[in-house]
C-alpha cells in the first residue's frame, strides 16, 4: 500500500486539506460553474444536498469554489496542470479493475481537487459528502474525465466514468452503496494450493483492519462477492466486527473472521477468513442472498 499526504497542489498558494479528498483528472482545464454545480447538487441529492450554496470565504485562490452544504464548508479547487506524478502513478500501476490506467491518467493536463475544509469529521460522512460534491462535477464535465482518486494516506483510483457513476450514489445504502469509491481489492493466487486471496486497500480507514480473506480459485467469484458485502457492511459501521465472528450461507458457504496480523502482506492488521464452500455450490452467487 502507498501512503502519501494529502495535499492538494497550486502554484503560488497551496491548500491543505485536514480531512481526506477526492480529485477528478481531466483532458483539459475547467471553469468551475457555480450555478450549475449547485443546480446538479440539487437534482442528485436533494435530501442531503438541497441547501447547498456558495459562500464567500474571503480571498481565495484563482478558479477555487466554496459551497455550504450540510453543515460543512467544501472547497473545490481547479487547477490548469497535472496531478504530480507521485500522487497516481503507483495506484495507476496497481489498479487492478483499469488495465489501462496509467495510459488513462497519462492524458490528464488538468485536474480539480473537492475536500471539506475545517476540522475532521467522520470518515464515512466525509466520504459520503466529498464524493457527491465532487461527483456532479464528473458528471458536468464526463467526456472530458479520465480518473477520479479517492486520497486518505492511501490513494484509490478509479476509470472516470466507474467513478462519475459511483458518485452519484455517494448516499446510497443497501446494494447500492458505493463501497468501490473509497476501498480496492487486490486479487492474488497462491497456485502451488490454487488459493485465491484477496486483500483490501482503503477500508482500514473506515474499519481498522483490511480484510484478508481466501478460497478456492474455483470459487473466486464467490469469495469477491462475500469481500464486497463484508466491506460494505464495515464502511457503514466501523470496526463492529469481534475476533472470531461467523457468517454462513446454509448449503453454499460459511467463514469466521479472525483479527491478527497478516502473514502474507507485512504484518498489517487484517481481518482474516478462510471460505468454506459447501459441495455443490455454485460458482457465483448471482440471485442468492448475500452474508
Amino acid at each position: 500500500m502507498h501512503y502519501q499526504p494529502v495535499v492538494a497542489r497550486a502554484h503560488a498558494n497551496e491548500v491543505k486539506f485536514l480531512n481526506p479528498t477526492a480529485t477528478i483528472l481531466l483532458e483539459q482545464p475547467v471553469t468551475i460553474d457555480k450555478a450549475g454545480l449547485l443546480r446538479a447538487l440539487h437534482h442528485f441529492h436533494p435530501r442531503h444536498c438541497g441547501d447547498a450554496i456558495v459562500v464567500d470565504e474571503g480571498i481565495l485562490p484563482p478558479n477555487c469554489v466554496h459551497i455550504k452544504v450540510a453543515g460543512q464548508t467544501v472547497a473545490l479547487h481547479a487547477f490548469p496542470s497535472m496531478l504530480p506524478e507521485d500522487q497516481w502513478r503507483y495506484s495507476a500501476e496497481e489498479a487492478c479493475n483499469w488495465p489501462n490506467a496509467v495510459a488513462g491518467c497519462q492524458r490528464h493536463r488538468a485536474h480539480v481537487v473537492v475536500g471539506i475544509v475545517g476540522p475532521t469529521i467522520d470518515k464515512l460522512a466525509c466520504a459520503r459528502l466529498t464524493s457527491a460534491v465532487a461527483g456532479v462535477l464528473a458528471v458536468a464535465h464526463l467526456p472530458i474525465v479520465l480518473a477520479g482518486l479517492w486520497q486518505d494516506g492511501i490513494t484509490i483510483l478509479t476509470e472516470g466514468r466507474r467513478w462519475a457513476e459511483l458518485s452519484t450514489q455517494a448516499f446510497s445504502q443497501g446494494e447500492g452503496f458505493p463501497a468501490a469509491l473509497w476501498t480496492c481489492l487486490l486479487s492474488f493466487t497462491e497456485h502451488d494450493t490454487q488459493t485465491a486471496i484477496i486483500l483490501t486497500v482503503g477500508l482500514g480507514r473506515f474499519a481498522q483492519l483490511e480484510l484478508e480473506f481466501e478460497a478456492p480459485v474455483k470459487h473466486q467469484k464467490i469469495l469477491i462477492e462475500q469481500c464486497n458485502n463484508v466491506i460494505a457492511y464495515l464502511v457503514q459501521n466501523g470496526p463492529v466486527l469481534p475476533d472470531k465472528a461467523s457468517f454462513a450461507i446454509p448449503k453454499v458457504v460459511h467463514f469466521t473472521v479472525f483479527q491478527r496480523a497478516s502473514e502474507r502482506f507485512g504484518g498489517i492488521g487484517v481481518y482474516a477468513a478462510k471460505l468454506v464452500i459447501m459441495d455443490g455450490a455454485p460458482l457465483d452467487m448471482q440471485g442468492r442472498n448475500h452474508v
